[in-house]
């Protein structure tokens, strides 16, 4: 774990805070409301489970599976410690720690992550958003435009025919790669892949 060995007082940010935390439950509110609208204007669940899969960017029929049998998946390795926080965010991703826990009157110590920390309910999207911008920049091709559907928080889920399966793997390793991220533990249904 990256830490900053200093204290630092936390009653600074916390307006700030505050303040930010407002704004995203706004922002929330208005994209889940949206989304709510969209969902209610279908008459029967067949077309609700259709636009469920839409919002959430599922295919909703099996043909593509039935077409691309060959299911393959892999692990961004480290991902969350990959994405190095600014000096200035890092003021906001605070743990206190107690150096003697024997002595309840002692001073907490504030350290502070130098990198997107793992379980935090924003981890995901912040990563997902970085995945995503790095493979935007990025040479526009299939593997990349798949990429950026594929991934569920840290891991890359995806489905090709046996002919697609290894040019994916080579050019999904290429990518991740130049982005600095490290692709590993890949698994497949097929022997073939």
């Amino acid at each position: 774990m990256s830490t900053d060995a200093g204290p630092s007082s936390s009653n600074d940010a916390l307006p700030e805070l505050k303040k930010r935390r407002t704004v995203c439950r706004s922002l929330l509110t208005k994209v889940f409301n949206k989304a709510e609208a969209e969902i209610h204007q279908y008459n029967t669940e067949a077309d609700k489970s259709k636009a469920y899969a839409v919002l959430s960017k599922r295919p909703t029929s099996s043909s593509k599976s039935e077409q691309k049998a060959i299911k393959v998946t892999s692990d961004i390795e480290k991902a969350f410690l990959q994405i190095r926080l600014e000096a200035y965010e890092r003021k906001f991703t605070k743990f206190l720690w107690l150096s003697d826990p024997n002595d309840i009157d002692i001073e907490f110590v504030t350290y502070l992550f130098k990198s997107v920390l793992f379980g935090a309910v924003c981890s995901p999207f912040i990563l997902n958003a970085v995945i995503t911008a790095q493979m935007e920049a990025g040479p526009e091709n299939q593997t990349a435009a798949d990429l950026k559907q594929d991934i569920y928080v840290d891991d890359v889920i995806s489905e090709s025919t046996k002919s697609e399966a290894v040019q994916y793997y080579e050019e999904a390793n290429k990518l991740m790669d130049s982005s600095g991220f490290n692709l590993c533990s890949w698994s497949s249904n097929s022997q073939a892949a």
